[in-house]
């Protein structure tokens, strides 16, 4: 639809004020309607010019869009504006992402959010994130403007218990916290965004995502969140946590763009408890919730894959390890895991001890010790290759516990490293914790043949 000059002035005046008139205010908008060469040429000039600031922009779009919904020639025409205005792009990148803030949030005020207006919206500013670095400042002055009226998305994002989760919108809600956060500082993503309280406050404090759609209670979120500060972002590379029996489907479905991993977790209740025979039947009985376990293993499979591509000479000291462990089950630190599974998935060695690590660190060190005397160092081994592979090629470690709340507490721990410069990278000679240095002395292939405690 075109409006004539005196309506779109007329609409203009329910704009709240800004540095520019409603008359100049009017032009614009009919230039944006008509797009011809003069309207083009007069929206050039205007876009140029530093003195229209992003607010400015953010309102007269605002006006625009309670007629149409955010157009693609229109960002386009914006962005390709931008890319050639050469010493003028600053405002011209601001204005872009005024329009890109407006549409936004005319997409979230509606009753059901447009989707493809989101869609299109966040997709393009992904573009500009990884395409024009310098531009950067400008977008997220343009994109703070949100501020001014923050996108309303946490009914999209916390459904009411009796009812099944809204795939589409939800997935919409969830991108835009994706998408926008690279934008902003953490603490000030709440500015801009209404999300759930225990959503924001887990990205916040770990910078990763979790979306639960309401179902995890506020014990379940601490648990998670220990879980994530013991373990923080560094060490793997998981940005986004993921509920699907509550969301309503796994990120394969979901089609969520994200830098980094996803995490897919079950949600169990925080009193259900893991059996306390089952970890350190030798050394005395331990327990956890089972959601918690869950999560540790899930994400030390990541933290393997984010250290292994670091530090590949850990995957070979895991291999070596497995080799020489064979089909000895007193091998193992985990009582009721058969050998074989090990032998078929590798990988699972290092998340399934590390569980054991999680639980009690200094009780796993008291199995690895019981099983020297009987079957050789495979166990102790095992977990000074955890110990390495958790301290990111430091000189501490993080030692850890559960408590029966799922509360992950955290110490650090220091290395002996074999500092010899032809052995950098070789496996470590020791680890000091509760109070004791654990040293273990190798044979030629690196195995452990020794040990002392002090």
């Amino acid at each position: 639809m075109r409006y004539g000059l005196c309506a779109i002035a007329l609409i203009g005046c329910s704009v709240a004020a800004a540095s520019w008139s409603t008359y100049d205010q009017g032009r614009v908008l009919e230039a944006f309607q008509k797009q011809d060469a003069a309207s083009m040429a007069f929206l050039t000039r205007q876009l140029k010019d530093a003195s229209h600031t992003a607010v400015d922009w953010r309102d007269c779009f605002a006006v625009l869009f309670e007629n149409e919904p955010p157009s693609e020639g229109i960002l386009r025409f914006l962005a390709t504006q931008a890319q050639t205005a050469g010493d003028d792009a600053q405002p011209v990148w601001r204005a872009t992402a005024a329009y890109v803030a407006a549409g936004l949030q005319a997409a979230f005020m509606q009753e059901t959010p447009h989707i493809p207006s989101v869609d299109m919206l966040l997709a393009w500013l992904e573009q500009q994130r990884s395409g024009f670095a310098s531009a950067d400042t400008a977008l997220r002055e343009g994109l703070a403007t949100l501020a001014k009226e923050p996108l309303p998305l946490t009914r999209w994002l916390s459904a009411p218990p009796d009812q099944e989760p809204m795939l589409p919108e939800a997935r919409a809600a969830m991108q835009t916290c994706l998408t926008l956060a690279r934008f902003i500082p953490a603490e000030k993503l709440n500015g801009w965004l209404q999300m759930p309280n225990e959503v924001y406050r887990f990205f916040s404090e770990t910078y990763v995502f979790a979306f639960d759609n309401g179902a995890l209670t506020s014990t379940h979120w601490a648990s998670l969140r220990s879980l994530f500060q013991a373990l923080p972002a560094g060490l793997h590379d998981v940005r986004l946590v993921l509920f699907p029996e509550s969301v309503g489907a796994e990120n394969d479905e979901l089609g969520l763009r994200h830098p980094g991993a996803v995490l897919h977790l079950p949600i169990e209740p925080m009193s259900l408890m893991s059996d306390p025979e089952a970890f350190f039947p030798s050394v005395g009985p331990q327990s956890a919730p089972s959601f918690t376990l869950h999560a540790v293993e899930a994400l030390l499979y990541e933290v393997q894959q984010t250290q292994f591509t670091k530090r590949p000479q850990l995957a070979a000291q895991r291999n070596a390890i497995l080799q020489a462990a064979g089909e000895n089950p007193g091998c193992y630190a985990r009582p009721f895991v058969p050998p074989s599974h090990y032998l078929q998935q590798p990988d699972s060695l290092l998340p399934l001890t590390g569980v054991l690590w999680a639980l009690n660190t200094p009780k796993a060190f008291e199995v690895g010790a019981q099983r020297f005397s009987t079957q050789g160092g495979a166990v102790l081994d095992t977990l000074l290759l955890l110990a390495d592979m958790l301290s990111d090629g430091d000189v501490t470690t993080p030692v850890l516990s559960i408590a029966n709340n799922g509360l992950v507490r955290v110490q650090r721990a220091s290395l002996v490293r074999d500092t010899a410069a032809e052995n950098q990278g070789a496996p470590l000679r020791g680890i000091t914790l509760a109070g004791h240095t654990w040293r273990v002395e190798r044979n030629s292939f690196g195995e452990v043949v020794n040990y002392s405690s002090d």
